[in-house]
């Protein structure tokens, strides 16, 4: 494995830090915040009154009844409440270098100072290619960035740096985000990207693709012209009803067709669901606004939290132990999700994460939890099944059975513990950046 200390040769050949907010993603910001104002009260105006129609309160009936105590102004102001928390998740694969599809790996990212976007990872030459031509026109056409200067297509660093991240909102509180792009999540500080943060309804490469494109795959089939304009924390109204009307007529994969109104109950009902039990499968996993902040994001403080899949050959490995020590490095809460999808099923319940107790003694989130009188007992369970599985994964290492069992026997000593966390929802916590709630107690979990 290269170092991890890659930064310092580009450094010394002239590859600067750049601002974490140049102005040229300040200009993209203020005219997608003036577009996403400019429409906000007939979007707002057009989910209230989805919110209350027949349709959807039967539906929401049969899906989440404990919120029919509300009307359509009151269930709109949940799920604003909501949105302004829900888990920004930038998901890709722990690979020591190089991805196969252009996004981090380890070595650009332990030991960096901060999150490189798709173009830096190129520039620098962590990935061997550029992002594709649907990338850059949706964020040319679609969040306003400001086109490149050659005509090759390939950007100076310094353009390369006006660019932006992508990431997915976790509406449905998945364990390991969403797992369509990979096993490591960084689970963003809202806080911290708030006021820099434009959000498309949905995959904005997906819809330039196959919106934009006379050759769409014959197999996807959204309703193209539900996509209303870009939306914001603030005005989040249309990204949701475009979400709900992009998937009108089925979700790629599912047998049955489904209609705007299937999708906005399923979404909202699982947005504000109050068991956190919603059961999921990877074709519904797409089912997310696309929010990408406009920065150049600093570690740490732009990130609160790193969720592992535990069916990723990581549990008990060394890689793990990397990861576990880039968290340490960074006062970063570490935890560990479940969340063996498969694009055809079965669905699986997503309330299955729990916090690294190795990591927590190293860190100021933990201060309230290594406290506790259950915590050696907790710990000494993590630690004896972290040797198990550093001893016998090289045998098992793509057996996900086998990763899946190893995980549920540890799941059954700690799922009813301090250690069981929850993403952070409504009304839950005073201060938003922090990383996740408690299910046993309801306690935050906060740096």
């Amino acid at each position: 494995m290269r170092t991890v200390s890659a930064l310092l040769p580009f450094l010394a050949v002239g590859f600067s830090i750049p601002a974490e907010v140049t102005e040229k993603h300040l200009e993209a910001l203020t005219k997608c915040k003036e577009i996403a104002q400019s429409t906000a009260d007939m979007a707002k105006a057009e989910l209230i009154k989805q919110l209350g129609s027949f349709e959807f309160r039967e539906l929401i009936a049969l899906e989440a009844p404990e919120l029919l105590r509300y009307s359509a102004e009151e269930l709109h102001q949940q799920i604003h409440d909501e949105y302004q928390v829900t888990e920004i998740c930038h998901n890709w694969e722990p690979m020591p270098w190089g991805n196969i599809d252009g996004d981090l790996s380890l070595n650009s990212s332990i030991g960096q100072p901060y999150l490189y976007n798709q173009w830096q990872l190129a520039s620098l030459g962590f990935t061997q290619k550029y992002p594709n031509v649907y990338s850059n026109r949706a964020e040319v056409m679609l969040y306003h960035m400001q086109n490149f200067s050659s005509p090759t297509g390939i950007p100076t660093f310094q353009e390369a740096s006006e660019r932006l991240i992508y990431g997915a909102t976790n509406l449905f509180k998945q364990s390991t985000g969403n797992g369509l792009f990979g096993g490591l999540t960084m689970v963003l500080n809202n806080t911290h990207i708030r006021n820099f943060t434009a959000i498309h309804a949905t995959d904005s490469g997906a819809y330039e693709a196959f919106c934009n494109n006379t050759n769409p795959p014959p197999f996807y089939k959204p309703n193209c012209t539900a996509v209303g304009p870009i939306g914001t924390f603030d005005h989040w109204e249309s990204n949701l009803m475009s979400l709900a009307g992009f998937w009108d007529g089925g979700v790629p994969g599912s047998k049955k067709n489904i209609t705007e109104i299937d999708v906005l109950s399923f979404v909202v009902s699982a947005m504000l669901q109050t068991d956190y039990d919603k059961q999921i499968n990877l074709t519904e996993s797409i089912l997310y606004n696309e929010a990408c902040p406009m920065m150049n994001l600093r570690y740490p403080e732009g990130v609160k939290m790193i969720v592992l899949n535990v069916t990723d050959n990581l549990f008990g490995s060394y890689i793990g132990t990397q990861l576990q020590q880039w968290a340490i490095s960074n006062n970063w809460v570490l935890s560990w999700g479940y969340a063996d999808l498969t694009m055809t099923g079965p669905a699986v319940k997503a309330n299955k994460r729990f916090l690294d107790p190795l990591v927590l003694q190293h860190i100021s989130a933990g201060k309230n939890i290594t406290t506790d009188p259950d915590f050696p007992d907790l710990l000494s369970v993590f630690t004896e099944a972290w040797a198990t599985s550093n001893k016998s994964l090289p045998h098992h290492i793509n057996d996900r059975q086998w990763q899946a069992d190893q995980f549920l026997s540890l799941w059954s000593n700690i799922s009813s513990s301090i250690l069981r966390i929850q993403p952070l929802f409504r009304y839950a916590c005073e201060d938003p950046s922090c990383a996740a709630v408690r299910v046993k107690d309801q306690k935050c979990v906060c740096s």
